[in-house]
């Protein structure tokens, strides 16, 4: 109490600590503290001098009978928002900075894959010369590994690689990556960027995308579940320590780690774009490529400072090796997944994404082919995409945390087939009638779509973490990312299928607007599905 209310000099000059510590009865008892007793008799020592951050004072405070007292764990001293300690010194104290670089590092290069996936499609599109629906298929089907990533979870925990379970795998991600993306450069830069006849096989760029994909998604998972750990961690010290702060808004080492993350995620994107937006036109796309490789290159370095201990190994060993610990984690996932608070949830948030026809190709080629958009000006969507990502996680923990699940949902889900709009009226021109240039119509409904994905996506993640049940945490979570995932990709294969039947193809965009009619009218059918999916969960959640 001394510590969060930051008042220990008071308590020292109390009277009642004082007339106890004259107590010959508990002067036996305390024996080892009868020095700094004495010394707080002294007038000239009855206040201690202000501590001041990095001092010894500033690492002990004072019992009821005078005694110094050590502060009991780092991360105790990380639930103490008033400690003298700096927030980055209390992060670095608890979780060590080869961890922290390690999550920083790879989050980054998952948000600088903007700058290698606009310069991917602008490659298809430019000198494979796909057609928009042969590009989507495509693309979906190198974002496929997104769609397993409980498989890599319960790899890494079934079978370890020297007695280590997240470590080697991260390595492992690190050169896939690097040998993805070094190939994709050197097959760029060994035929002409201008002849489709030089491209590589469309089987093989599908290919190397796939393995990009997969070192990506792979290092995700192993992240995450460290960050997991960590988090458990902190929270449990917390409770421990007993903190009068309110657990439903988390630790500060659980808040501090998901801000790291998302930071790191957010500056990663906005480098990415950046570049992109600086010097799309003047870098090949080799060179994109080349620089892409430098993600996990940097991944493979911050994971040679991590630590891991083979303890765990031996304790799955003894309980009957890794094939035994994989068929108690498909128990206790396929256990989980037969209840309806879990179930229904999951079914709803594929559903949402789902249902909905995703014209993303189409809308790609129309703005670059009918409204002339430079590939900079696309780099420049993305920046301002990562930078209201930042807004949108301001504005829901100042303004939106605390709302019900189900009323959110409901609000954003409005919200978005109501700014799915937007796009009818850009394919329509009906900005130009009003006199809104496209460049700025464009950049505005971006804006608004990123903050409204944002709002969307932290209940979702709130949700997720809360429905795990003790025993297969990190499994099951990465089950509600994957069906998150799988989703978008169905969206997308959705999208491409009926791109033919509406006409839409390089250079004839007439069924353009149709076709997004049917995908506003589309947003509208997750709302009936609210209730029946989610309305258990704001129950489920507080009683956890």
């Amino acid at each position: 109490h001394a510590l969060e209310t930051g008042i220990m000099p008071q308590r020292k000059q109390s009277p009642a600590p004082a007339a106890r510590s004259k107590s010959p009865a508990r002067a036996a008892r305390n024996k080892d503290s009868q020095a700094p007793v004495a010394r707080s008799k002294s007038p000239a020592r009855r206040a201690p001098p202000a501590t001041t951050p990095g001092s010894a004072e500033a690492d002990v405070y004072h019992g009821p009978s005078g005694q110094r007292v050590h502060s009991k764990t780092h991360t105790q001293q990380l639930q103490n928002p008033t400690s003298n300690k700096t927030w980055f010194e209390r992060q670095r104290d608890t979780f060590s900075l080869p961890f922290l670089g390690c999550i920083c590092v790879v989050y980054f290069a998952q948000g600088f894959k903007a700058l290698s996936s606009l310069s991917i499609q602008f490659y298809l599109k430019d000198t494979a010369l796909l057609e928009p629906a042969a590009i989507q298929s495509m693309l979906s089907a190198a974002s496929l590994p997104w769609s397993f990533k409980p498989l890599y979870g319960l790899c890494s925990d079934a079978f370890p690689i020297y007695g280590q379970h997240r470590k080697p795998y991260l390595v492992l991600s690190s050169v896939l990556g690097l040998v993805a993306w070094a190939t994709l450069a050197f097959l760029a830069s060994a035929g002409s960027v201008s002849t489709p006849a030089s491209t590589p096989p469309a089987g093989l760029l599908v290919v190397l995308l796939v393995i990009s994909s997969l070192s990506t998604a792979l290092s995700d998972v192993i992240v995450d579940a460290m960050v997991a750990e960590r988090s458990g961690e902190a929270a449990r010290a917390a409770g421990t320590a007993g903190s009068d702060g309110d657990s439903s808004a988390g630790s500060e080492g659980e808040n501090a780690l998901q801000s790291l993350c998302w930071g790191s995620l957010s500056v990663g994107g906005l480098v990415g774009s950046g570049i992109g937006m600086m010097a799309a036109s003047s870098l090949s796309v080799s060179h994109i490529f080349l620089l892409s490789a430098s993600c996990p290159a940097l991944g493979l370095l911050a994971s040679q400072a991590l630590t891991e201990s083979p303890s765990a190994c031996a304790n799955q060993a003894a309980g009957g090796g890794p094939i035994a610990a994989v068929k108690a984690q498909l128990a206790s996932l396929f256990d989980a997944l037969r209840q309806a608070s879990i179930w229904k949830p999951l079914l709803f948030f594929f559903l949402q994404n789902a249902l909905i026809p995703s014209p993303g190709q189409a809308m790609m080629f129309f703005a670059t082919d009918k409204l002339g958009f430079s590939q900079e000006f696309m780099a420049l969507q993305g920046v301002l995409a990562f930078t209201f990502l930042l807004v949108g996680t301001w504005i829901y923990s100042r303004f939106v945390q605390g709302v019900g699940f189900l009323p959110l949902f409901m609000w954003c889900q409005l919200a978005a087939a109501a700014l799915s709009l937007l796009d009818l009226a850009l394919v329509s021109r009906a900005n130009v009638a009003f006199g809104i240039p496209d460049t700025a119509f464009v950049l505005g409904s971006d804006a608004l779509g990123t903050v409204l994905n944002r709002l969307t996506m932290q209940p979702f993640l709130v949700i997720a973490g809360r429905l795990c049940p003790a025993g297969c945490e990190a499994a099951l979570f990465a089950c509600f990312m994957s069906t998150y995932n799988f989703g978008n990709v169905a969206s997308a294969m959705f999208g491409a299928a009926i791109m033919p039947f509406f006409g839409v193809e390089k250079g004839a965009y007439a069924g353009l607007l149709p076709m997004l009619c049917l995908r506003s009218m589309c947003m509208l059918i997750p709302l009936a599905l609210i209730k029946p999916l989610l309305g258990g969960v704001e129950k489920v959640t507080k009683a956890e």
